[in-house]
């Protein structure tokens, strides 16, 4: 577990006791492929830091999924529910078998309340997910689609890298209508763009797999 905490930016910088009394309060939990942790509405008392597996953050409008992002070990989600009193802003699905760490709240705000540091780093991340939140309004807003696709390609890519004959291939389980939903557009635009982007050797696309073949020109597409 000391592993884990050192990975996850909430509790960086913080000393090897404190880490210690942040491991007592924490529970660990198995969530199966495809079930959910949190459902968008729902209350929640709890911190979530992911221990080992994959999940992904969904919201729902007018019966059309959005995914906001995808997360891995180290990550953590809830943190918003944990200092309001309002219910939950998203769904969270485990992906794949995910072991995951609860906190609950008000352990949380003890911890806080320990050590200045955790809220220093709260702040920080929120400060993060502020500024990355502009670039995905500016990407809405400015870029065309195959920029979209790209851009998200570039994402999955780095964060869930994979090596194969020498290719890097994006290693989640991804369906075309999970990247469309990822971008914000249908399914069948995803597809053209792929075969688009593998028609000229960017990529190579298999059953959910996505080879990155000329990750140079994946990138140029994506600032366009």
């Amino acid at each position: 577990m000391q592993k884990l905490l050192k990975i996850c930016p909430l509790f960086k910088e913080l000393s090897a006791d404190s880490l210690k009394i942040i491991e007592e309060k924490m529970v660990l939990r198995t969530f199966r492929p495809k079930e959910y942790i949190l459902r968008e509405g729902s209350e929640n008392n709890n911190l979530f830091i992911i221990h080992t597996g994959i999940v992904r953050v969904d919201t729902f409008s007018n019966n059309r999924r959005q995914t906001l992002s995808f997360l891995k070990e180290g990550d953590f989600f809830g943190e918003i529910a944990v200092f309001t009193s309002g219910n939950t802003s998203a769904s969270v699905i485990s992906v794949i078998q995910s072991d995951i760490y609860t906190i609950k709240k008000e352990d949380f705000h003890e911890l806080i309340d320990q050590n200045p540091r955790l809220g220093k780093n709260i702040i920080e991340y929120l400060a993060t997910r502020v500024r990355n939140a502009d670039k995905v309004i500016y990407d809405y807003a400015f870029k065309m689609l195959e920029s979209r696709v790209a851009s998200k390609l570039i994402v999955l890519m780095h964060m869930f890298k994979g090596k194969e004959n020498d290719n890097i291939f994006i290693n989640l389980p991804i369906t075309h209508q999970d990247l469309a939903d990822y971008v914000g557009t249908s399914r069948e635009t995803v597809t053209k763009i792929l075969a688009k982007f593998k028609d000229r050797a960017i990529i190579d696309v298999q059953t959910k797999k996505i080879t990155i073949l000329d990750e140079q020109r994946l990138a140029a597409w994506s600032e366009d």
